[in-house]
């Protein structure tokens, strides 16, 4: 059972397209954005962690199976902007970036950030 997510199981959530995951993710990491601005950091930690709940669903997802080693690689990105990095401005847009990198659909929104 998820701890924010609680009403997205697995399944539902391996029903969604690869796109709407990652745009899922992205406003979590969007919600970080606006809360360093606000300089509210306990709130920006919580964001971090929805993103990484959702990335977990993400990882257990069999359409990602070819790309865990990068799931895993971002996971750790979150953890670091979780646990030190949370105040960083550059490093929230950044990680933002990457994640909206992975899909032709979502990439076009980065000339935007």
């Amino acid at each position: 059972m998820n701890k924010f997510h609680k009403n997205i199981t697995q399944d539902k959530w391996n029903h969604y397209s690869k796109k709407n995951q990652i745009l899922m993710m992205a406003s979590e990491i969007g919600r970080a954005k606006s809360w360093i601005a606000n300089k509210n950091f306990d709130e920006v930690k919580n964001c971090y962690l929805r993103a990484i709940e959702l990335l977990d669903m993400t990882a257990g997802d069999q359409k990602w199976k070819n790309g865990w080693k990068e799931l895993l690689r971002f996971k750790e990105l979150l953890g670091k902007a979780y646990s030190y990095e949370f105040t960083d401005m550059s490093f929230c847009l950044s990680i933002y970036k990457v994640l909206l990198s992975w899909n032709g659909d979502t990439v076009k929104l980065i000339p935007y950030l």
